[in-house]
């Protein structure tokens, strides 16, 4: 049966870039669900990836016809949600990424069924896993999962089927509702998920979550990439409390105000002694809960973590407490999109001298 002469009843958006490693076995999982294949398409929208991702989806596309690779010539997720959903032939949007884990083979078949008994915006739990190979990214897998580890309020861990706020882990839409609430702000580098469904929730629209749209993703591998990832998320929530001043937290915005401490205490340090004395008690403390929190979670697990979870937590912490400020103060977004590392340093040095950002 040709799959495309029937109008699909669900979407699946993939915004990629440069996933050749791991979008083959996501189109598999896809591939396996238990709804009935004239049922959903998938639209891979790559940011012109440079890595043979392109190649791997047109060879899936020529085999799958309900599988479409698009062009998303912005690079960035943001861009790529909005041209899915534009070119999206079904009533119904679901996001997944290029690498994750799919924990259900019926995953599609209970979006669906949601989204037919009259669910506009679904949720889901998305918990992170350790790649197995890189020991940073089981100790950062295991960081995230405990409360020192993200933010809190999060439903990111939750699994208990309820109907709830939508901002940390909506990710499923009907099309009238992506395009009511004014489809994704293309402006945001990062956080723009949490943008879009923070305007979900302004419009009275609660999330339906449920465990049977599990989605897991794997841990970054290193902590340079750890900090990145973290950095990233603190910007974005800067960037969100900027544009909508009332969805102002208490998490990000403490955050942020004690990694402005922890820089800012040693340098008046030289001149006031006190300042000195707060910061070396502050990281003190802070230490002896991290290592504290290590010590429990890597005697549950594995003992060799202890060392890597000690490390974690600090780049976590000061990764999102920087990106945050560095997004009030509209510095650079270490985005995805090509750019020299001199650029992004010398946009950092600028926005915190006074001078309007142009990343």
């Amino acid at each position: 049966m040709d799959v495309m002469k029937h109008c699909p009843s669900l979407t699946v958006v993939m915004p990629v870039r440069n996933e050749v490693r791991h979008i083959g076995a996501v189109l598999d999982q896809l591939l396996a669900q238990s709804l009935a294949p004239e049922r959903f398409e998938i639209l891979v929208v790559d940011g012109m990836s440079t890595d043979g991702t392109r190649e791997l989806v047109r060879d899936y596309s020529r085999r799958h016809d309900r599988i479409r690779l698009v062009d998303n010539p912005r690079f960035l997720a943001g861009s790529a949600r909005n041209i899915g959903a534009f070119q999206a032939r079904a009533p119904y949007i679901i996001f997944v990424d290029g690498h994750c884990r799919i924990a259900s083979e019926r995953m599609l078949e209970s979006a669906l069924k949601a989204f037919e008994s009259g669910e506009r915006c679904l949720s889901r739990p998305q918990p992170l896993y350790g790649d197995g190979e890189h020991v940073y990214s089981q100790a950062a897998a295991l960081a995230r999962s405990c409360v020192l580890g993200h933010h809190a309020g999060s439903r990111i861990y939750e699994d208990r089927v309820q109907h709830c706020d939508p901002v940390s882990a909506g990710c499923a839409y009907s099309r009238e509702l992506y395009f009511a609430v004014g489809n994704t702000d293309e402006d945001f580098d990062a956080g723009e998920d949490i943008e879009l469904n923070f305007r979900v929730k302004r419009l009275g629209v609660s999330a339906f979550h449920s465990n049977d749209l599990t989605v897991g993703y794997c841990a970054r591998g290193s902590l340079g990439a750890v900090f990145r990832q973290l950095y990233r998320y603190g910007y974005g929530r800067a960037r969100l409390l900027r544009k909508h001043p009332d969805a102002a937290s208490l998490p990000p915005l403490a955050l942020g105000a004690v990694t402005f401490g922890a820089l800012v205490l040693p340098l008046l340090g030289i001149g006031w002694v006190p300042a000195l004395r707060i910061w070396l008690l502050g990281i003190a403390l802070y230490l002896l809960v991290v290592i504290g929190v290590s010590a429990r979670l890597a005697s549950r697990v594995d003992g060799r973590l202890f060392g890597p979870l000690v490390l974690c937590f600090p780049t976590i912490h000061f990764g999102a407490g920087l990106g945050f400020l560095a997004g009030l103060l509209r510095g650079p977004t270490l985005s995805h999109v090509p750019a020299s590392t001199a650029s992004q340093a010398l946009v950092f040095l600028c926005s915190f001298c006074g001078a309007e950002s142009g990343v």
